[in-house]
């Protein structure tokens, strides 16, 4: 809607004589002249006050109509649509300058005819002016909402550029990096991140740029409060609509600090013995399948070695099932500290152990047994400062292609209880 039309001096019957007035709109306008519209006149100080004004028309004579209409533009900026009326001598070189000072319209000695005509294209012209207006506000107040919205999550939200740089972030990023968004926005990775992960971000963001699409990746990142964190970041490639092309990405970010501490504390109850952290019974023989496959693939060999304390009753009754216990442990953490690359220490249960001897056969697993049982023997146990003797008796078996695991570990056992009734405190293989 066309609200005002400025008029700077008077049309060419003379009647405003310079003076500067607006026309408010009365009908709609028509060929029959400007009787649609009606004049008032206005302060030309107050001029700064009527930002509505969408037309103006601009008389002067020839020779004037370049600086008329440059002051016009300049009182009432450029949103406001100028017709400028040429009188006096002046030709087709006139219309040219007015367009050229500013003029949106340029009319040589117009008749009301012309001037009813020109008024109604730039009614027109103003009425989707408004409406583009009206769209951009529309917009900068759905973006402003988006913005409040994103800024208001407690997820940390980024925004980067095709050139890797940082375009806008929200307030949970700047609190979650310890920096403001002056410090982020317009940086790198390289400029706000530790090298070696600025690197893998960096990588990352390569790769999905080229690629397109969506990306899910877990990383660290380095928090202000707690230090460096474990985090998912989920990211999408921005594609600009017209060329298809991939013009920067979106990501947020995903703390799985406690999720991970949380699954990694769960991982280790399904898998290890909750007394002396060795692997448990069901953990040893999913890893022993898994040697049982290399072994029929490749032909590595492997020994089951089942391990038993010698008079552990005794010492449960002597020194109390406390002790019994440390002295568990202290001979779990014995085993896994001997224990080579690919070996398997388990607590099978009571005071037995499996272990599992990788890439080596009977005779060479008979020597690590000895090596093991004599260490054990030589090891002063100690608990509350008191001496606890401690010696084991050990089976051996090397496994077979023809036989599960099951069964190997069988003849380990048949082999400890050879060594036990022979005395104690020696190895025996089968």
């Amino acid at each position: 809607m066309v609200r005002a039309v400025a008029v700077d001096a008077g049309v060419q019957s003379g009647i405003f004589d310079r003076v500067v007035g607006f026309f408010s709109h009365v009908s709609r306008p028509s060929f029959e002249g400007i009787s649609s519209y009606q004049f008032r006149r206005v302060d030309p100080s107050l001029l700064s006050d009527f930002m509505p004004w969408r037309l103006c028309l601009v008389e002067a004579h020839a020779h004037e109509i370049g600086n008329r209409v440059r002051d016009a533009r300049l009182l009432l900026g450029d949103d406001c649509h100028l017709i400028a009326l040429i009188f006096g001598d002046g030709d087709a070189g006139r219309v040219v300058e007015a367009l050229d000072a500013g003029a949106d319209d340029a009319l040589l000695h117009p008749d009301e005819g012309a001037i009813s005509t020109a008024l109604l294209k730039g009614e027109r012209f103003a009425a989707k002016l408004d409406r583009l207006e009206m769209r951009v506000r529309e917009a900068e107040l759905t973006r402003a909402a988006g913005q409040l919205a994103l800024d208001n999550l407690p997820t940390p939200i980024f925004f980067k550029n095709r050139e890797g740089i940082y375009t806008w972030c929200n307030k949970a990023f700047e609190a979650f990096l310890g920096l403001s968004a002056q410090a982020i926005i317009g940086k790198s990775v390289f400029e706000i991140s530790p090298p070696e992960l600025a690197r893998v971000y960096h990588d990352a963001d390569e790769a999905l740029m080229q690629e397109g699409g969506t990306q899910i990746y877990d990383a660290e990142v380095n928090c202000a409060t707690t230090g460096r964190r474990k985090v998912t970041f989920h990211k999408a490639a921005t594609v600009d609509t017209q060329s298809r092309r991939v013009v920067g990405l979106a990501g947020a970010m995903l703390d799985v600090t406690d999720r991970s501490e949380l699954e990694k504390k769960l991982k280790t109850a399904a898998e290890c013995d909750p007394l002396t952290g060795a692997f448990n019974r069901r953990k040893f023989f999913e890893l022993a399948h898994h040697a049982e496959r290399q072994h029929v693939t490749s032909g590595i060999p492997f020994c089951t070695l089942v391990l038993d304390v010698d008079h552990f009753k005794q010492v449960n009754d002597s020194h109390g099932h406390a002790c019994g216990d440390e002295v568990l442990c202290q001979l779990s953490d014995f085993l896994r500290a001997g224990a080579k690359t690919g070996d398997i220490v388990a607590r099978a249960g009571g005071e037995e152990f499996y272990c599992l001897i990788h890439g080596q056969d009977l005779e060479q697993s008979l020597k690590c047994g000895e090596y093991i049982r004599r260490l054990v023997d030589e090891h002063e146990f100690i608990y509350e400062g008191k001496l606890v003797p401690m010696t084991v008796s050990i089976g051996l078996a090397e496994h077979r292609a023809d036989e599960p695991v099951s069964e190997t570990i069988r003849r380990a056992d048949k082999a400890l209880y050879i060594a036990k009734d022979s005395g104690r405190n020696r190895v025996c293989g089968d």
